[in-house]
């Protein structure tokens, strides 16, 4: 018996840290879901957004207070699988690329 093929759509996804995807419980739990997947080999893809800027950044300045920062990323470590689609939302025709994250 196959298995059937699943698409799993979260705003967050926690596969590690130098992935900017998630902030909280959410992430944590599709992270967990799909890793689990992966380990059991269950024909499953992950769907999530990748932002420029991620979830913000803090610091702690000198005097001890919370800094919020938006610091551009840069995901050199994903791979392009030159899947580009048209998709219209709210009215306006936005591109998405899909990339994949390697085990």
């Amino acid at each position: 018996m196959s298995l059937p093929n699943v698409a799993y759509f979260s705003m967050e996804i926690a596969l590690d840290q130098s992935l900017n995807t998630y902030s909280g419980g959410l992430g944590f739990l599709a992270g967990s879901h799909m890793l689990s997947a992966g380990y059991l080999q269950m024909p499953m893809v992950g769907v999530t957004m990748l932002w420029s800027y991620g979830y913000y950044d803090q610091r702690i300045d000198h005097s001890g207070n919370v800094e919020v920062a938006y610091i551009r990323k840069y995901y050199d470590f994903l791979t392009d699988i030159d899947v580009t689609v048209e998709v219209e939302t709210f009215g306006e025709k936005v591109k998405v690329k899909a990339y994949r994250v390697e085990p």
